[in-house]
């Protein structure tokens, strides 16, 4: 069951959180900017971004960002969790974190909203809304786990395409330019990103695309025009067309939400 829920803006570099117990399984999203846990007797990791981490009942913990920036999260409290999460934590040591993809941000920061009024209502679906939003992430956590155990090739591939990508979005690369970069055919690409990722170099090229303008809008600036221009957007109004799809809040809003604190 769905014990609380909550999603927005935090500023734990210049007002770190103390460590604390919780009651119940925690599952934590940082969607933007920096951030790690604070463990009591232990070194404190380094602070990662767009990570998604899993700590049980009564297991101690703050967190702790970078000075001067903020970040955003999403966090989900339950009773109790499937019992391969559970397992998986304490093979991990008490606790888990994995990484959280280009398309996984989106999805998770408009989980969050759409949940958060169901709870402060109490809403009567709340168990059922609840019990899909744990799937979905005990998921993530899952296959993240599982996905650690070996890198093939093929998924090196898939990597090395991302990051050249991100950087050339401004030429409005398109399947074949991304396929004779990773060394295969068009249709070899298709089948080695379902094999990977489970969609089409097409569908991977928007969400990586769209976490690009995310992260223009989030650390700069810019004006959508040039946003959607460096991110390779047709126009603004496709630029704020794929916001709304993806996440349910316009670029404007975004910037608002998710921009760094630059007045620190």
């Amino acid at each position: 069951m769905l014990t609380y829920v909550s999603f927005g803006p935090r500023d734990f570099g210049d007002r770190p959180h103390a460590p604390t117990a919780r009651p119940n399984w925690e599952i934590y999203a940082v969607l933007r900017g920096r951030l790690a846990p604070s463990l009591p007797g232990e070194t404190t990791p380094r602070p990662q971004s767009r990570a998604l981490w899993l700590f049980p009942p009564g297991r101690v913990h703050g967190w702790v960002g970078e000075p001067g920036r903020r970040a955003i999260i999403a966090v989900f409290h339950f009773d109790e969790v499937p019992a391969a999460l559970a397992r998986a934590a304490t093979d991990a040591g008490g606790w888990m974190v994995a990484p959280l993809s280009a398309k996984d941000t989106p999805r998770l920061a408009r989980l969050a909203r759409e949940l958060q009024p169901r709870w402060w209502r109490e809403d009567p679906l709340l168990e059922f809304h609840g019990g899909a939003a744990l799937m979905e992430l005990a998921i993530l956590l899952l296959s993240s786990r599982a996905a650690e155990r070996a890198a093939p090739p093929a998924t090196l591939r898939v990597r090395a395409a991302e990051v050249w990508l991100r950087s050339h979005f401004h030429e409005r690369p398109g399947v074949r330019d991304l396929a004779r970069l990773v060394g295969v055919s068009p249709p070899h690409l298709r089948r080695l990103y379902l094999t990977e990722l489970g969609c089409s170099p097409k569908e991977w090229m928007s969400r990586v695309q769209l976490d690009v303008a995310a992260d223009l809008l989030a650390r700069s600036d810019l004006k959508l025009e040039a946003v959607a221009a460096s991110s390779g957007f047709a126009s603004c109004s496709t630029l704020c067309h794929a916001f709304r799809a993806a996440c349910g809040l316009t670029p404007t809003d975004w910037r608002s939400w998710f921009g760094e604190n630059r007045s620190s």
